[in-house]
């Protein structure tokens, strides 16, 4: 029932075209989405894709339990969560037969070419219009911080639902990314994910409160590149104008993937962020483990002596002690996929508000490094 409920309405409707706008494209599961049959060799069985509801979906699904089961609001929206039945926006830029001055390949050793911005998704839960034009999609926006944010009923008239959303609707991201770096490197070092400097790091964009009158007393919000104001990377101000803040390492609560080391094939990397991903990274704090065991799941328990010395006095722990070694096994088969060590805790998902805007970023450094960007894919989904 979960999956196709209006089925019947939406084959009796004309499909959307699927067609791209030049390289970039944007879709949004809000009227329907096209179904393609694709034909296996063997057995010449169509295969028919999951089914990806719209908004309108979702609601009636939503009445259907409550009228037919006399289900409270609560279990309703748990069962729409377990059955990951949410709309959702996707974005995706291709680069592949671009020229070089049309790419955002990432470079190290330059400063301007270090951090490529690729591309936005839409404001999260947003089906109406304002939208950013297509073409702001791979744009870069200025770097201004956030004065001053719109409240949720601000955004009730864009989201498509007699009923208010959430204030963080956001359930899942999916990053697909094809990509490789310069190809050549260190002897030893080829397919792996360790010592890599390319790299993709999200970013988050919010709305300024800015508003238009249509004459008649009615003010909606303005989304465009102008009004966004950018959370990560950080914006630092002084007098003049403002400029995002590029750490030299990788952030790894920001990480989405590195690059596969001295590959010059392209790679598909499908990374999924959930709301309800719970890998948290160990305490960093050098006292603390010190002052404590490492138990086999990477956790620390402290000791009962508060002193954190060894029986001759000294620190049982040497003063340069990495949480590397109380990392857990989840936190480690992250690095080796080549994912942030911090990415795995749900909370970029879970802490999005409703009208945020998702954004990737091309990283690379030091001189000899190239990310090598072919095309990246953002697929957002939100609950209703």
């Amino acid at each position: 029932m979960l999956r196709h409920p209006l089925r019947w309405l939406n084959e009796s409707a004309p499909e959307p075209s699927s067609e791209p706008n030049g390289d970039h494209k944007h879709e949004s599961a809000v009227a329907g989405d096209d179904t393609t049959d694709v034909t296996s060799d063997s057995q010449e069985t169509p295969i028919v894709p999951d089914y990806q509801p719209t908004v309108l979906d979702v609601i009636v699904v939503k009445e259907m339990l409550n009228k037919a089961f006399n289900l409270p609001p609560e279990l309703v929206d748990a069962i729409v969560d377990l059955g990951e039945y949410w709309p959702h926006t996707s974005t995706e830029i291709v680069y592949t037969g671009r020229s070089r001055a049309e790419r955002k390949d990432a470079r190290g050793g330059h400063p301007v070419e270090e951090n490529k911005f690729l591309l936005r998704t839409p404001p999260l839960g947003f089906v109406r219009p304002p939208y950013l034009s297509p073409q702001d999609t791979e744009r870069q926006a200025p770097p201004h911080p956030l004065h001053d944010e719109y409240e949720p009923s601000d955004f009730q008239d864009l989201i498509a639902s007699p009923v208010a959303t959430r204030i963080h609707p956001c359930r899942k991201i999916v990053f697909t990314i094809l990509s490789h770096d310069q190809g050549w490197g260190n002897p030893g070092d080829e397919g792996l994910y360790t010592d890599s400097w390319t790299w993709f790091e999200v970013g988050l964009e919010r709305c300024n409160k800015t508003e238009t009158s249509d004459g008649k007393g009615t003010f909606s919000p303005v989304f465009d590149l102008a009004s966004l104001a950018t959370l990560n990377p950080p914006v630092t101000t002084d007098e003049e104008q403002g400029s995002f803040d590029f750490p030299l390492l990788p952030r790894e609560d920001c990480k989405i993937q590195s690059n596969r080391t001295v590959n010059h094939e392209a790679k598909e990397h499908c990374v999924v962020w959930s709301y309800t991903d719970d890998v948290r990274l160990p305490t960093t704090d050098t006292e603390e483990i010190a002052d404590g065991e490492a138990t086999e799941n990477g956790s620390i328990v402290k000791n009962s002596s508060s002193s954190g010395s060894g029986s001759n006095g000294e620190s049982s722990t040497d003063g340069d002690a990495s949480a590397e070694a109380f990392e857990t096994a989840e936190v480690k088969a992250l690095a080796d996929v080549g994912r942030g060590k911090a990415t795995g805790d749900g909370e970029f998902v879970r802490n999005l508000k409703l009208g945020d805007v998702v954004t990737v970023w091309a990283k690379a450094r030091f001189p000899g490094w190239v990310n090598y960007v072919d095309r990246v894919k953002v697929d957002v989904y939100w609950a209703i």
